[in-house]
C-alpha cells in the first residue's frame, strides 16, 4: 500500500456537480450481523463477503487519509453490526490516534455495547446511535428473529453508564408496528426517562426486504398521533445538511425526531458518501453505481489516481432518488441488500 499523510496533501473540498460539499463519510466495516431484521436482510440466502475481500484496518485508515485531506471531519462506522468485526474497539483507537480532530460515531444494534460500550468511550469513539425499532419484547423478536431484547437494553444503559452524550436511538417506521400512540409514547417515555434522542426512519426500498408501500408510514401521520396526546413543538435546524426533524415534548426533557427519507426527500443537502465492506465508494444511498477502491489500494495505485475515482463518483452523484410512492415505482433488480449496502 502507498503510503502518505494527511499533513502532506492539500485538497479542495470534495463537491458533486450539484455543488453540494461533502462533510460525511459513512464506512461499512462487515456486511455481518447477529440479527435478521426484515427490513434489512430476508432471513436467509445471504452470501457473506469472503474475509480477504472485506476492507482491512489499514486500507480504512488510508481511505481515512484521502477524505481527511479534503476537510472532512466527521466519520461514521457502520454494518452490518460493526461490533461483530475482530479488534473493532483497536480500530477505533488507530482511527482517533491519527485523527483526533475527526467527530468518530458508530451505529450499532446495541447487543456488545455491555463489552464495548467503556472500551469505545475510552478508544476515543465520540457518539453512538442505536437501533431499536420497538420496546416490546415479543414484537422485536418478530422484527429482527433474534431474542436478543434483553442484551439491547442492556447494551443502552452501558452507553449511558459509560457517559456517551447525545446518544440517539433508530427506530424505523413501520405501520400497525410502531406508529400507534402506544409504541409512540413507550419511546417518549423512554426519552425523557434516559435522555435520549428517539428518531424515527421512515422505511425505504431495499432488495431483499419485501418493501411495500403498505408497509410505509410517513412521518407527518405519527407526528399529527403524538400531536392528538401530547403537546409537541418543532425545534429549529442545527445545521442545513440535517436529516432529522426535532420536536420537544414534555418541557424539553424528551426529544423525537423523524428522518422523512421518503415522503420529503432531503437529497438537495445530501452531503454524505458510503463506503461498503469490500471497498466500493457508493455516492448515492439509492443509486447501485458503486467505484471499487479496494483493488486500487492493494496495487498502489497512486493516490491522486483514487481521489480522481472518488471525483467521479461525486460527478455522477444523483440529484436526488426516485419517487418511491409514485404508481410505476419499480425496485432495482440489481443492487444488494441494505446490510451489504451499509447503514
Amino acid at each position: 500500500m502507498s503510503e502518505f499523510r494527511n499533513k502532506t496533501v492539500k485538497a479542495e473540498h470534495l463537491v458533486d456537480k450539484f455543488n453540494r460539499k461533502i462533510g460525511s463519510v459513512r464506512i461499512s466495516i462487515t456486511d455481518r450481523c447477529n440479527l435478521r431484521c426484515k427490513y434489512c436482510m430476508p432471513e436467509e440466502g445471504i452470501e457473506w463477503q469472503k474475509k480477504e475481500h472485506i476492507l482491512t484496518f489499514e486500507e480504512i485508515i488510508y481511505l481515512i487519509r484521502i477524505f481527511h485531506s479534503y476537510g472532512i471531519k466527521n466519520y461514521r462506522l457502520t454494518g452490518g453490526e460493526p461490533t461483530v468485526r475482530d479488534d473493532v474497539v483497536k480500530l477505533v483507537e488507530l482511527i482517533k490516534s491519527e485523527f483526533p480532530d475527526i467527530n468518530l460515531s458508530m451505529t450499532t444494534n446495541g447487543i456488545n455495547l455491555t463489552k464495548f460500550a467503556v472500551p469505545f468511550k475510552e478508544a476515543g469513539l465520540d457518539r453512538l446511535n442505536i437501533s431499536l425499532d420497538t420496546l416490546n419484547h415479543e414484537k422485536f423478536y418478530e422484527m429482527t428473529r433474534r431474542d436478543q431484547f434483553t442484551k439491547v437494553m442492556d447494551g443502552i444503559s452501558a452507553a449511558i453508564n459509560a457517559n456517551f452524550e447525545n446518544i440517539k436511538i433508530n427506530s424505523v417506521a413501520l405501520k400497525d408496528f410502531n406508529n400507534d400512540y402506544a409504541s409512540l409514547k413507550e419511546f417518549i417515555d423512554f426519552s425523557e426517562e434516559n435522555n435520549v434522542e428517539i428518531r424515527f426512519i421512515e422505511f425505504m426500498p431495499f432488495t431483499g426486504t419485501n418493501w411495500r408501500n403498505g408497509q410505509y408510514i410517513d412521518s407527518n401521520s405519527m407526528i399529527e398521533e403524538i400531536k392528538a396526546h401530547e403537546e409537541i413543538t418543532e425545534l429549529p435546524l442545527l445545521d442545513p445538511s440535517q436529516t432529522s426533524r426535532i420536536w420537544s415534548l414534555r418541557e424539553g426533557k424528551s426529544k423525537i425526531g423523524f428522518i422523512s427519507s421518503v415522503s420529503n426527500s432531503f437529497c438537495d443537502s445530501c452531503n454524505r458518501v458510503r463506503i461498503t465492506a469490500e471497498g466500493n465508494l457508493r455516492p448515492c444511498l439509492h443509486n447501485s453505481k458503486e467505484y471499487p477502491l479496494r483493488d486500487l489500494i492493494r496495487k498502489n495505485v497512486p493516490k491522486e489516481e483514487i481521489m480522481a475515482i472518488i471525483q467521479q463518483g461525486l460527478n455522477e452523484k444523483w440529484k436526488a432518488h426516485p419517487d418511491f410512492l409514485a404508481p410505476n415505482f419499480i425496485l432495482p433488480i440489481d443492487d444488494r441488500e441494505m446490510i451489504r449496502i451499509g447503514g
